[in-house]
């Protein structure tokens, strides 16, 4: 052992080596202790005995002024210089087999102030004069019990509750966000099983969420658990779980906050979709059967009309005047019509109806074979222009419809002859453009109004509802419709069959060898 014979009273240091060599097994641990093992006259009030200097601990050079009370009070913070002398009294009580300990600040060779734990006990000898204590710097210790006290702290001011606790579910840590959501102290808590003091459900079972947190090392849900008061509460919880270096499991972290008023509104808002859903199931039922009645007793009159001025122009058109004749027929005109006004708003409301099915396939053949139609129909100057490979994911029969309204109404207004193409620049914005009338953009926004006509019926027949027809069909697809036009130039709509769900295979324009005339 390394004893300092220059500072310590050499016989009496022997004396205090033996005493304490005779409480180890083996004298070399007092040596190679990495404590500060000193031993305090208490009647001298005088360090007699370390094994290794105070100046080793505090960084300081050799010193023989170290081993002098005088020495250790000036390093000693001023604070704790002033509680000193009433802990030395409180020492020189000690019986034997007590124990005290004293924490004070001592400064360091750098400047710094090291905080040290001198633990002390009596020395069981004839006059009863000596203590023997270790001392110890903590400095580290201190500052990572800040860190944690003030991460706590932190913790702490979340509404949240923050609870640790260890994989067998026994609760290490309880924020008073977890207090204020579950009702239960610090105190009341920590030591428990959390499942079994929250009486913790989870769908499907706890094990299922043990499991996914063990294989995810995460997990977030909605558990139903209970409050301190025993009423029920639903909290979303997030797990977050602790391994060791060997990757062994040792710790959860969870969050979890109160949803119970959230999940209630929405339990709420659930149920009022449902009843919402029903009553317009029942609506749409009964507008289905309304409109179908209102189309029959339409039609009867309708048919009466017809037929009965067919029968008068028939058997006494020679001997009516021409006028009454005009007027007959203007009849007739006007039924046949009307009749056709009630078909196309049957079909304008089915589309509101008609169930979507979507399926892959071929734009350009669907325009193409429109175009075949509308050539055998109605013969015109017209020349169809279809991009080749325009693919979509869209309703087929729908789509056939809306390319035939947009398809027809070109033809229709452009007279004069010319190519209608259909094609598209991106593959997700489709366009049917007509080199045809054109009309004022200011009146744009009533071209897909129902029955909002900008032209008259003796210029262009028609029944304003093929607009309509084609947005609603486009609106049911989630997509976008819309048109540019320009008085003695043309029109183009454009449309699409909602955003992103175009396959990437569809190409954009190309070429006009990527195209078919027909």
């Amino acid at each position: 052992m390394a004893i300092y014979p220059n500072r310590i009273d050499p016989h009496l240091s022997e004396r205090i080596y033996d005493l304490l060599a005779e409480r180890v097994s083996k004298a070399d641990v007092i040596t190679n202790a990495p404590a500060l093992i000193y031993v305090y006259d208490l009647k001298d009030r005088k360090s007699v005995f370390q094994n290794r200097p105070l100046n080793e601990l505090l960084g300081y050079g050799a010193s023989e002024e170290f081993t002098r009370d005088s020495t250790w009070r000036e390093l000693m913070h001023p604070e704790d210089q002033q509680r000193f002398p009433a802990y030395v009294d409180r020492m020189a009580e000690l019986r034997e087999n007590e124990t005290s300990t004293f924490e004070y600040r001592m400064k360091h060779a750098d400047g710094t102030w090291h905080t040290l734990i001198s633990r002390d006990a009596l020395i069981p000898n004839e006059d009863s004069r000596f203590i023997v204590g270790t001392a110890t710097d903590v400095t580290e210790q201190k500052r990572v019990e800040t860190r944690i006290s003030e991460q706590a702290r932190l913790l702490d001011l979340s509404n949240d509750a923050i609870i640790m606790r260890n994989i067998d579910g026994t609760i290490t840590y309880w924020s008073h966000g977890a207090e204020k959501v579950y009702g239960w102290t610090p105190e009341e808590a920590i030591g428990k099983n959390i499942h079994t003091l929250l009486q913790t459900q989870a769908p499907g079972g706890m094990a299922l969420v043990l499991a996914q947190l063990l294989q995810d090392g995460h997990w977030t849900g909605e558990l139903d658990q209970v409050r301190k008061d025993g009423s029920p509460i639903s909290a979303l919880c997030r797990k977050v779980l602790d391994r060791d270096p060997e990757g062994k499991p040792i710790a959860v972290l969870e969050s979890c906050n109160d949803v119970s008023e959230r999940k209630q509104m929405f339990d709420e808002l659930e149920l009022r979709v449902r009843e919402r859903t029903a009553e317009l199931e029942k609506a749409n039922e009964e507008m289905k059967s309304f409109t179908y009645t209102i189309a029959h007793d339409l039609r009867a009159p309708l048919r009466a009309i017809v037929s009965n001025s067919a029968i008068l122009l028939e058997e006494l058109g020679n001997n009516l005047k021409p006028e009454h004749q005009f007027c007959l027929q203007r009849q007739v005109q006007n039924a046949n019509k009307m009749a056709t006004l009630i078909d196309e708003l049957l079909k304008f409301s089915r589309l509101a109806r008609q169930g979507l099915f979507r399926t892959k396939f071929s734009l350009s053949d669907v325009a193409a074979d429109v175009a075949s139609d509308l050539a055998i129909a109605e013969p015109s100057y017209n020349r169809f222009r279809v991009q080749k490979d325009m693919i979509v994911h869209a309703d087929q029969p729908l789509v056939r419809v809306l390319l035939f309204n947009l398809m027809e109404n070109a033809a229709k207004f452009s007279p004069a002859g010319g190519e209608i193409s259909v094609g598209t620049d991106d593959g997700h914005t489709f366009y049917v453009r007509d080199p045809g009338v054109g009309f004022n953009m200011a009146y744009a926004s009533k071209v897909f109004l129902p029955f909002e006509r900008l032209v008259m019926d003796y210029e262009f027949p028609g029944t304003g509802i093929g607009m309509a027809s084609a947005q609603r069909i486009v609106h049911r697809h989630s997509g976008k419709i819309d048109v540019e036009s320009e008085p003695g130039v043309g029109t183009t709509f454009y449309f699409t069959l909602e955003p992103n769900a175009h396959d990437s295979s569809v190409k954009s324009a190309g070429p006009e060898d990527n195209a078919t005339l027909i």
